[in-house]
């Protein structure tokens, strides 16, 4: 052996061992990171550091004293007394409604809110501040909802029948009442395409539970119906200019205007369901796989049934809201807003707990405790 060829040998092994430590510190790293990050189930754990600063400072409007609250684009608005009063981000009363209404049940859409007496005769419609219309309808108001585009649909109960819907467009024009003899309707929503209605009833007359979803045209003539047994729908939302989402206790469906049923997807318990966008659904609970856990997920689906990603939040979550490409998760006192890919946007620590939720506008979310507001940006 040369004198040349020991220097040679000894660097080639140095350059094996050196390979080796690096390979080895890649796996460890690589293990880590599939603890926080399964690329084969598409599990991602969920970093909880907030930086304060995303967090502005608490409204003082005293929110435990209220029955109510929602939000309209910037503006929030809560019933006192009977009354409404818009306020704005610093609290400030700004408007003031002029009619009371007893057990007021009020609902809002981006720019539009309405509100109904519960088991009354009065409705309103505003668009932010701006009354755009109101009228007194006969049988008790039994629940409301408006689209984003300011469509109500009311249900109240009716002489001679178990419940009715009357749908307004915009302006407050009636468009049609559809009166249901043997079903209650739980509630009802207008797609965002204004001309299809879907209802949620179900049929109090048979000893076995049956739920109804059915979708209505323009003048309230039946597009089609959907059956679900044994089964109470606690949510509708709509998906898309043809679908309608739906929520119970451990399902989610997927259901289209033409009566087929998307998917059916099971979980062990569902906290909530929401909908981002015409294609990605969030639901917030436990899911099958994952039933042996004490953690709740947030899971994302599209409108094939495919799992996109799904957030583990490592603790139980209390509810959550849909904006856009993003979600917000209330874990109790902590707070957090995600895209869906699970990158933290934003989030907040209280020192009591979050009872609601709110958008306020794009970039601000709107928490409620029991005794005040916070805004939290985003």
């Amino acid at each position: 052996m040369t004198k040349e060829s020991k220097p040679k040998k000894f660097r080639n092994v140095l350059l094996i061992v050196l390979g080796i430590i690096l390979i080895s510190a890649g796996v460890v790293v690589l293990g880590i990171l599939l603890r926080w990050w399964s690329f084969g189930n598409n599990y991602i754990k969920v970093n909880t550091v907030i930086e304060a600063k995303s967090v502005s400072k608490e409204i003082p409007i005293g929110y435990g004293k209220y029955k109510d609250l929602v939000c309209v684009t910037g503006l929030i608005v809560v019933e006192n007394e009977g009354f409404l009063e818009w306020r704005n981000q610093l609290g400030e009363v700004v408007k003031k409604s002029d009619v009371k209404m007893n057990s007021p049940i009020m609902r809002s859409n981006k720019d539009y809110l309405v509100v109904a007496e519960a088991k009354g005769r009065k409705i309103e419609v505003y668009q932010k501040q701006t009354l755009l219309w109101r009228l007194e309808v006969d049988g008790g108001i039994l629940n409301v909802d408006i689209n984003q585009n300011g469509y109500v649909a009311l249900v109240r109960k009716y002489t001679g029948f178990k419940s009715a819907v009357t749908v307004f467009n915009d302006a407050g024009k009636e468009l049609f009442t559809a009166y249901r003899a043997t079903n209650l309707i739980a509630n009802a929503i207008v797609l965002p395409n204004n001309s299809t209605t879907v209802l949620n009833s179900i049929n109090t007359n048979g000893c076995a539970l049956e739920t109804l979803i059915e979708f209505l045209g323009p003048d309230g003539n039946d597009i089609n119906k959907y059956i679900i047994d044994n089964t109470v729908i606690l949510k509708v939302l709509p998906m898309n200019r043809d679908m309608a989402l739906l929520g119970s206790a451990k399902e989610v469906f997927l259901v289209a205007a033409n009566g087929k049923q998307k998917f059916l997807r099971k979980f062990s318990s569902v906290q909530s369901v929401s909908a981002l966008n015409s294609d990605i659904i969030a639901v917030a609970g436990v899911t099958t796989e994952n039933s042996s856990s004490s953690s709740q997920m947030v899971q994302f689906l599209n409108t094939k049934n495919e799992v996109q990603n799904s957030l583990d939040f490592g603790s139980v979550i209390k509810s959550m809201l849909a904006m856009d490409d993003a979600v917000v998760v209330n874990l109790g006192r902590k707070v957090l807003v995600l895209n869906r890919h699970g990158q933290v946007l934003s989030g907040a620590t209280l020192s009591s707990e979050v009872l609601k939720i709110f958008i306020l506008e794009k970039g601000k979310v709107l928490l409620a405790t029991s005794d005040n507001v916070v805004i939290c940006n985003y």
